[in-house]
């Protein structure tokens, strides 16, 4: 997956803006800007479902590591871009806004005096070389740098040679890092995550008992349960913690119940580093409305998702999967039910009133066959 990233796709993605660009002239004689309209995502080392091998600690190295072959990436992209921009400060004059940049690293000692020496009148270079040491700091964990502070270092450069004439130089190679940032940021592609709905259930159901909220959460109707479960996700006390007779109520807990929570802390550490990191959270064998509630709770448990006056912050989107011939043909009516739900219509908003739904042909051929499958599948969607 690191391989097809860092290669085709890389250097396809600048081309596919040219060309699009390219074909908005010539149709409509348009001329602007294009938005970002493509960006990538990947569950590679975050789908759990049926895979006991993707542990929390794989989860983490899978993070670890889009992260650090995008920064790489961009080492190599401005070690590349050096040479095309030895412009002279003497004889092309940079902006204020640049030198002002430039001014800014050098005084938080980004790189040594010799290193400035040697590109004191090549102001681009000199720009480039102490994004370069944030780059090299960020790669070993010592540094905050973030994507949207190497994407504004980019653009002071290029703004600067689009003001000084240099119109070729701000669109060319500079201008195929900054569209690269904008797609790929510190991420390459935000991990998608994945677990099935009966696991959630036996989570929830020992976290509901082991905090003395409810003995038998799975004996419960779906009402009782959409009760608890609104309940508990407005309510700001964890599960886990909550004062009781018992030594610890983590302790109740199953291994496979500990090892779900400890892959979701893994999801929450990895948002507040960058929340682009992460894609979606999908349920696999959505049949409830309970089965996505609770995987809010868990977030919850694993602070990943908080409701605090009134709003829901979460960096997760969560994706029910319909994957059985009755799951595609109630689809609908479960969806306009899940959206009727207020702490559910508070989660929408926080994803920017967005709702990513997943339909499955693979299980949907193995319930109903593959004319039925394709049938409810065009049907659902």
């Amino acid at each position: 997956g690191l391989h097809f990233l860092k290669t085709s796709i890389w250097e396809a993605v600048p081309s596919l803006y040219e060309d699009l660009a390219e074909a908005l002239r010539c149709t409509y004689a348009w001329s602007g800007h294009l938005p970002i309209v493509l960006r990538y995502r990947t569950w590679i080392g975050g789908d759990a479902d049926g895979n006991p091998n993707v542990t929390p600690g794989v989860t983490r190295q899978t993070l670890d590591l889009l992260r650090d072959a995008a920064i790489d990436q961009y080492i190599a992209a401005l070690l590349q871009l050096g040479p095309e921009l030895s412009i002279s400060g003497r004889r092309v004059v940079p902006s204020a806004a640049l030198r002002q940049s430039i001014d800014a690293d050098l005084g938080a000692g980004l790189i040594s005096k010799q290193r400035q020496l040697r590109f004191q009148h090549e102001p681009y270079r000199m720009k480039m070389d102490c994004m370069l040491e944030k780059l090299r700091r960020l790669r070993a964990g010592e540094s905050g740098y973030t994507a949207e502070q190497f994407l504004a270092d980019l653009r002071v450069m290029q703004e600067s040679l689009a003001a000084a004439g240099l119109e070729e130089l701000a669109t060319g190679e500079l201008g195929q890092l900054l569209i690269r940032v904008q797609t790929f940021g510190f991420h390459l592609a935000s991990l998608d995550v994945r677990q099935h709905s009966e696991r959630h259930e036996e989570a929830v159901a020992e976290l509901l008992n082991a905090a003395g909220v409810c003995d038998d959460y799975r004996a419960c109707d779906e009402d009782r349960r959409l009760a608890l479960l609104e309940r508990e996700l407005a309510t700001v006390r964890p599960l886990r913690h909550r004062p009781a007779a018992v030594e610890s109520s983590s302790a109740c807990l199953s291994a496979d119940t500990r090892f779900m929570l400890d892959r979701l802390e893994v999801l929450a550490a990895a948002a507040r580093r960058d929340p682009a990191a992460l894609g979606s959270y999908v349920i696999s064998m959505t049949h409830k409305v309970s089965d996505v509630l609770e995987v809010l709770l868990l977030m919850k448990e694993a602070g990943l998702w908080s409701l605090q006056d009134g709003q829901v912050r979460t960096a997760v989107d969560v994706v029910p999967l319909f994957e059985t011939i009755d799951d595609l043909e109630r689809a609908a009516a479960l969806l306009e039910k899940l959206f009727s739900v207020d702490i559910y219509r508070r989660q929408l908003s926080a994803c920017g009133d967005v709702q990513e739904v997943m339909l499955g042909y693979s299980d949907s051929n193995k319930d109903g066959g593959y004319c039925m499958s394709n049938w409810v599948l065009q049907n659902a969607q």
